[in-house]
């Protein structure tokens, strides 16, 4: 839907926890001119090589943006050179090393003027503009994942009518696939999302539409079959923005958090959860674990705010709403801590959010984007109450650089009983999550990841302690 017309209709129609954190407005960290207007999607990775996370963001009738980090959360507007001085109705971003050059790329999807952009990293955070390699068609999401196994990858558009997949052939060139991978269906797609429900190792699809969400199995080799009536069924009328996913309950296994809006009357605006019982078969949760909401979602984002090791929630509305801070008691149960955790500042028209370390002091910091406002840049401040032991004295890992395998040696007594194992990326983005009980040693399966730089980090309730390692390829 078009976004000045959604608008339109939408104006007409006590938890125990280790550490407590407050956000603070680092909006002036920001670049004031790259920041206003209508900023639909934001996307983070290293882009020129430094080692911070940088920002891309996709702008609805505007120029796309990127933002160079200067390591301490300080941003700087690179985009001239870089992205060409066009004006299309961009809404949502893929980052992914296209070429095989070793430098992030970038694909933005745009919806009314149906012209996606396609930028190749040259090195360093230098692009070139190849959109000329997109077809043109009417899109509002897009992901980049290795759909056939061949290593290169590949690009799912989520559309107004039927989705699509493109093949790469490992130079940057893609080869539309639909008609052999993907079921012929013609929704209103806002949202696709990578994730493996029926842990088989692949990647399924959790599809976010505007009247009817889908659940699509892989089988294996990038063809998905639409099994959403025995899997995600539901009699509830409701109309979905994004989706996003983590193990909310502790099982092991990615459950499913649909945001939620009403754009028309009849629309159920709950947001929703649905707990995965390790199949890929759902179960809807939410009258039971989310408190209740009558706010247009665009955006949620899972992260651990309050250092318990258990996923909450950062939730985003419009209309001038605060977001919302939900805290997991661990049982996937959410309760509302907003207003401990966020200064007025964080409300407006919000319609993206993103949690990343943006000024490398170890915290969770949230960037939001707005529609019709400027964004907002917020630094956490987290008083720990756990100990934060060296590194040295905590736990060894071997060998570093890895591969497929990272050995992982427990050498505090303060690590001991149920250790949580976390990897991240330079972004602060959570790769890998598990527990540990009563081990000294652990095998840590890498095979997932990407060449690049991890931290590893493990934590009790009363100790912490974090190392970097590298992926070779």
């Amino acid at each position: 839907m078009n976004k000045a017309n959604l608008f339109l209709c939408l104006l007409l129609g006590n938890v125990s926890v280790f550490s407590q954190t407050v956000f603070s407005n680092a909006t002036s960290h920001l670049p004031p001119g790259a920041i206003g207007g209508n900023t639909m999607d934001i996307e983070v990775a290293d882009f020129n090589g430094d080692g911070y996370p940088d920002i891309v963001l996709a702008k609805e009738w505007q120029r796309n943006r990127i933002l160079f980090n200067d390591g301490a959360g300080n941003f700087t507007d690179a985009t001239i050179g870089r992205f060409t001085d066009v004006n299309h109705d961009s809404e949502d971003i893929a980052i992914a090393d296209f070429d095989g050059n070793g430098w992030l790329d970038v694909v933005f999807a745009s919806e009314d003027d149906s012209t996606h952009e396609f930028y190749l990293n040259t090195g360093s955070g230098n692009f070139t503009d190849v959109s000329s390699r997109l077809p043109q068609f009417v899109s509002n999401a897009v992901v980049a994942v290795d759909i056939n196994g061949d290593t290169y990858i590949d690009l799912i558009f989520g559309n107004d009518g039927q989705n699509r997949i493109f093949i790469n052939d490992g130079t940057g060139h893609f080869t539309d696939e639909t008609n052999t991978r993907m079921p012929l269906i013609n929704d209103v797609t806002q949202d696709i999302l990578l994730v493996d429900v029926d842990n088989d190792g692949d990647w399924d699809l959790a599809v976010g539409n505007e009247d009817g969400n889908r659940l699509l199995i892989n089988d294996g080799t990038g063809v998905f079959t639409d099994e959403t009536a025995t899997r995600l069924a539901t009699t509830i009328n409701m109309e979905s923005r994004k989706v996003s996913k983590a193990d909310v309950n502790g099982d092991g296994y990615d459950d499913l958090f649909f945001s939620n809006m009403a754009s028309v009357v009849g629309k159920d605006i709950q947001d929703r959860l649905y707990l995965n019982d390790g199949t890929g078969h759902f179960t809807d949760v939410t009258n039971t674990k989310l408190p209740p909401d009558g706010k247009h979602t665009f955006d949620a984002v899972f992260t651990d705010f309050n250092g318990d090791s258990k996923p909450d929630l950062t939730v985003v509305y419009t209309l001038n709403e605060m977001p919302s801070v939900l805290l997991n008691d661990g049982t996937g149960a959410f309760i509302d801590h907003t207003s401990s955790y966020l200064p007025i500042e964080t409300a407006g028209n919000n319609i993206a959010v993103y949690v990343a370390d943006f000024n490398n002091d170890g915290k969770d910091d949230i960037y939001i984007g707005r529609f019709q406002q400027g964004d907002g840049m917020f630094f956490s401040e987290m008083t720990m109450s756990v100990q934060q032991i060296e590194k040295n004295n905590a736990f060894s890992i071997y060998p570093n650089s890895t591969k497929n395998t990272l050995n992982v040696n427990l050498e505090s007594d303060c690590l001991s009983g149920t250790v949580q194992l976390t990897v991240s990326d330079i972004t602060g983005k959570t790769i890998i999550a598990q527990n540990s009980l009563n081990k000294k040693q652990v095998v840590l399966s890498t095979e997932t990841l990407t060449s690049g730089t991890y931290i590893l980090t493990l934590s009790t309730p009363h100790c912490k302690a974090s190392r970097k390692f590298i992926i070779k390829s």
